[in-house]
């Protein structure tokens, strides 16, 4: 009886995810790999601050910001937030487009809904801690703390640098 309980639940656990059930979970969460490629999330439950907006869509960062908590969101049309907007986002489509990180809200008919403002999170550090794990960092407003310089931009906002002491 237990077996044939546990089973039923399971097989509605699954038919729920497969049938559009956004899974209620973090930007962290999505960027670790705690949540699968592709699945439907709901980014409602953590504060969240916009901090980028181009004309496809915005990048945002949970607070606290750290490693892996920012992301980009893709719109597909000019978003209609603004940088420090504080936001929750229903029924996008988590995925890794050419290795960015992104929510997909192009193709879904999710919201992203304004509930505040708040002061941008920008992260200090030095040039060395960004390039121990670059991808961690990836959708961040950051201020490097060491003298460097920009030899090279390349496609999705990343860009090589060259550290004033010879490093790179």
């Amino acid at each position: 009886m237990k077996v044939s309980i546990a089973a039923t639940l399971l097989l509605v656990l699954l038919a729920g995810t497969a049938f559009g059930q956004a899974v209620s979970t973090t930007i962290y969460d999505c960027r670790t790999a705690a949540v699968a490629a592709n699945a439907e999330v709901d980014l409602t439950t953590t504060t969240i601050v916009v901090t980028a907006v181009r004309y496809n869509g915005f990048a945002c960062t949970e607070v606290p910001a750290g490693p892996q908590t920012a992301i980009w969101v893709y719109t597909g049309a000019a978003p209609t937030v603004a940088i420090g907007d504080v936001i929750t986002i229903t029924s996008g489509e988590y995925k890794e487009y050419y290795d960015l990180s992104e929510i997909d809200m192009g193709t879904y008919s999710g919201t992203v809904t304004t509930t505040g403002t708040m002061a941008v999170p920008v992260l200090a550090m030095g040039l060395d801690t960004v390039l121990l794990d670059p991808e961690a960092w990836e959708s961040h407003v950051l201020t490097l703390l060491d003298g460097f310089l920009i030899t090279e931009l390349l496609t999705y906002g990343e860009w090589n640098a060259l550290s004033f002491d010879g490093g790179s």
